[in-house]
């Protein structure tokens, strides 16, 4: 089982003309946007080798629920006249499934390193899959 929450904050200062329904322009002078994202899910992991073993290869599968919603301030010039406006992001919720293949190299009892890549189908989309891909890269040790 697993849980995870992120408030992940996207600061972009950089200047964008823009015109209103009207026609007029006007600068966007700074976004600033919060987007929090919620995982929940439960897999199952597979290893191919002893606890003890040099190379532990290892798969897992599974199902996570996604639920991101957020929010974006807009600083805005217009005409030198400063204003701001607050956009809230519709919370979007998804299912997807998920597929994982790690190997871990250890050096001794207690020191190790692992090599994972992890693939998600949103949706169950598995023709998405390989735009959803992450890397990761670990080095443990207990002492």
């Amino acid at each position: 089982f697993n849980y995870s929450e992120t408030n992940q904050r996207l600061l972009d200062d950089r200047a964008v003309e823009a015109t209103d329904a009207e026609g007029d322009a006007f600068t966007i002078t700074e976004q600033d946007s919060t987007v929090i994202t919620q995982v929940s899910g439960v897999g199952i992991r597979q290893a191919f080798a002893s606890r003890k073993a040099r190379v532990i290869p290892s798969l897992a599968l599974g199902y996570a629920k996604y639920i991101t919603s957020g929010v974006t301030k807009y600083l805005f010039d217009f005409n030198g006249l400063e204003g701001s406006s607050t956009s809230e992001h519709e919370r979007e919720v998804f299912n997807s499934g998920y597929a994982a293949v790690a190997v871990r190299f250890r050096f001794t009892e207690f020191m190790g390193l692992s090599l994972s890549a992890k693939f998600i189908a949103p949706d169950f989309d598995q023709s998405a899959a390989q735009d959803n891909v992450t890397y990761s890269a670990g080095f443990s040790w207990l002492f």
